[in-house]
């Protein structure tokens, strides 16, 4: 139910009078397996594993053969949840095997992903802003660095 409570915050009315809804969420369902594809791209050869990945991979011994075996179940958990209705990505995934596979592994697909979807952002949100102009995402941008901050205030606080 708590989810359902967030579909209206990605629903924006068009502008002139245009009385349709835009919901970016779909946008995400139009280039996820083109990040995913980039993500696994770069984890399938270990000269590309750079950074803190390249580190933590070491430390735990994963070897591409880990990784392929965690990308490939990952792809067919995303099949499963978008062919067979499961209930969340979470049960998709299990019944892919993709929790089965070396932790370390599916700890590199997801940082991957992100470091993906982070670079897709700085792209994307050139493309939507006018030169000199505000993004128009600046209030949730906002809302993200306050958001941001009164987390790290709490860590701060906690130490």
């Amino acid at each position: 139910m708590a989810n359902d409570s967030h579909k209206h915050l990605l629903q924006y009315s068009q502008r002139d009078g245009d009385s349709r809804k835009y919901a970016p969420n779909r946008d995400i369902a139009y280039v996820f397996p083109q990040l995913i594809t980039e993500a696994i791209r770069g984890l399938d050869d270990e000269t590309l594993w750079q950074g803190g990945i390249k580190d933590y991979l070491k430390f735990r011994n994963i070897t591409v053969a880990d990784i392929g075996e965690a990308a490939q179940t990952f792809a067919q958990g995303i099949a499963l949840f978008t062919k067979y209705g499961y209930d969340s990505p979470r049960e998709a995934l299990g019944q892919s095997g993709f929790f089965d596979t070396p932790e370390a592994a599916q700890d590199a697909i997801m940082m991957r992903i992100g470091q993906v979807v982070a670079g897709a952002f700085f792209v994307a949100i050139r493309d939507v802003t006018p030169m000199g102009g505000q993004t128009p995402v600046s209030r949730d941008i906002d809302s993200m660095i306050h958001i941001a901050g009164m987390f790290a205030s709490g860590l701060l606080k906690k130490e």
